[in-house]
């Protein structure tokens, strides 16, 4: 059985500890050295962004926490846009994603349709949340990214009982991961 990490609302108090772990995570997950991290991104992600972020009122932000250390953090604007959603790679696969969306799923932060432009490298954990592509990969100003899309009443429904038909699994992901690595090198190339 997974650990359950402590889930609640950030506070500006944690603007540096989220930054760190946006950055740290970006870097070890989401970037390489043929797509490195991209100035704007960089300075996007900075403590005292990170704060205004967390004190706008069409922002939520959640984190998760083991022993008092952040390993998670869940930012969601106006209740349909997934803007951050990092885990620690360390705390990965331990269900801490599946407390910061489940936390935000019964408060009510979420609405019907909900959109995230994921990284490639993310767009498995957001398949078992039951979202799907809407559009090819995509390059913005160095940040390679695919916009995803859920519907969370017949979407995440469909998902679950896909899962436990077996329809849905680690191949099929993987091959969603492909052909979207495929087209973002071939529109890079051509």
């Amino acid at each position: 059985m997974n650990p359950t990490h402590e889930i609640r609302y950030a506070l500006e108090a944690d603007a540096c500890a989220i930054s760190e772990l946006i950055y740290a995570t970006s870097q070890l997950c989401c970037f390489t050295p043929e797509h490195p991290c991209p100035d704007w991104y960089e300075a996007s992600i900075q403590p005292a962004q990170i704060r205004e972020l967390i004190g706008s009122a069409p922002m939520a932000c959640l984190v998760a926490a083991s022993d008092k250390t952040l390993v998670g953090v869940l930012a969601i604007s106006d209740s349909s846009h997934v803007k951050y959603f990092f885990v620690h790679p360390v705390f990965q696969k331990l269900g801490v994603g599946k407390q910061l969306w489940q936390f935000a799923l019964d408060g009510g932060l979420l609405r019907n349709t909900v959109t995230v432009r994921s990284s490639l490298f993310a767009v498995a954990a957001y398949a078992r949340l039951g979202f799907k592509a809407v559009e090819p990969p995509q390059v913005l100003k160095g940040l390679h990214y695919q916009t995803l899309e859920a519907n969370l009443k017949n979407d995440i429904a469909q998902g679950q009982a896909d899962k436990q038909a077996g329809r849905v699994g680690p191949l099929k992901i993987a091959g969603i991961q492909a052909e979207g690595r495929r087209q973002l090198s071939a529109k890079a190339n051509g």
